[in-house]
């Protein structure tokens, strides 16, 4: 049920969500970038602002929904290489943007050698997206989540085995039990530990093996009214878990908000398949485009609002400094790709991807 192109889509919002909580949760970012905000007052465009950041539950469950379709699609011994061929194929889409990065950053005059502390270990690190794992200098903050991604993919078959054992709700029940007394994990500069992440993951797994989105959508009326009302219903119900979540924040000690993410990720993603049973064949498109460029997309769009804040905000309107950096994000990625193709580095990533399945 939750097919490519519903993924394509998924990916697709949730980058819009990325970029629209990037510019404008940060006080400090707006009021340095001059943006005016007339019709609405800066406040409430902060709060949803924040709120956006339910794209990285979303970007966490369609990995792990994704990663186990295709862990369950594979042979014997494609399963015994999988964390091996999974990280090449991560790292392979990881390091262009890397390298544009840093000519882009040397170009417009940052000394990238000392923001990494002039040492070669910290180098390689933040080349291999390791920087967070291990606490040191990295020349993009948003770079955490690639950490993340490297864990999801060594822990996906651990995750595929524990769910073939344990049906859904005792296993995430059991899921949450366990992570109350996994200690502190690894902790992000940026996005908090990692561990409050892991039930998103478990959660993708589980909604991936027993199609947990086809059995969502049975509930739902034939009636196009009906199911409009229905969908409305929904959309109500993940505000106010989003609300309660955000509420839970300075008192959560027993990672609460943890199992109400994974369910908040799951709610958005089955909201967007609704959606597109009559979203226009544009719009359709242009989400499943955005999607598919969203991992380079995610990895340099931070370089434009804080290197080259000129052509992001250029027009000190919010809506438009929105557009122009979800355009110079799109159009980086079109000639990251086209780079990759021209110079052989997409290829190459394909035949050694090829040779470490056989």
């Amino acid at each position: 049920m939750f097919s490519k192109d519903d993924s394509k889509r998924c990916k697709g919002v949730a980058l819009l969500l990325l970029l629209f909580h990037h510019l404008f949760y940060n006080e400090s970012r707006f009021t340095a970038s001059g943006m005016k905000f007339v019709i609405i007052p800066y406040h409430p465009v902060q709060v949803i602002g924040v709120a956006c950041r339910i794209c990285v539950w979303m970007f966490v469950f369609i990995s792990a929904y994704g990663l186990t379709v295709a862990y369950e699609n594979s042979d014997h011994l494609g399963q015994n290489r999988f964390p091996f061929v999974r990280w090449v194929s991560l790292i392979g889409q990881y390091l262009p943007a890397f390298l544009v990065m840093c000519v882009l950053m040397t170009l417009v005059g940052v000394d990238i050698w000392h923001m990494l502390d002039a040492k070669v270990i910290n180098v390689a690190l933040d080349a291999l997206a390791l920087s967070d794992f291990f606490n040191t200098p990295s020349l993009c903050g948003v770079w955490w989540y690639m950490c993340l991604a490297q864990i999801i993919v060594v822990l996906i078959p651990l995750v595929c085995l524990y769910c073939d054992q344990v049906s859904v709700l005792p296993g995430m029940l059991l899921g949450y039990v366990i992570i109350q007394f996994a200690g502190d994990g690894i902790q992000s500069n940026s996005a908090g530990e990692y561990i409050n992440y892991m039930l998103c993951v478990l959660f993708g797994c589980y909604s991936a093996k027993q199609d947990l989105f086809a059995k969502a959508i049975s509930y739902f009326s034939e009636s196009k009214m009906v199911r409009r009302l229905q969908l409305l219903l929904l959309v109500f119900d993940l505000a106010v878990l989003h609300a309660v979540i955000y509420k839970l924040k300075p008192i959560d000690v027993w990672h609460v908000r943890s199992l109400m993410q994974a369910i908040a990720a799951f709610t958005m993603c089955l909201i967007v398949i609704l959606l597109s049973e009559e979203m226009p064949i544009v719009l359709s498109k242009a989400l499943q485009l955005l999607g598919k460029h969203s991992g380079n997309i995610f990895l340099l769009h931070a370089f434009f609002y804080t290197y080259t804040p000129r052509l992001v905000y250029w027009s000190g309107m919010p809506i438009v400094s929105y557009l122009s950096l979800l355009a110079l994000g799109l159009v980086s990625s079109c000639v990251l790709e086209w780079l990759k193709d021209k110079t052989g580095y997409a290829r190459l990533i394909r035949g050694v991807l090829a040779s470490a399945r056989s």
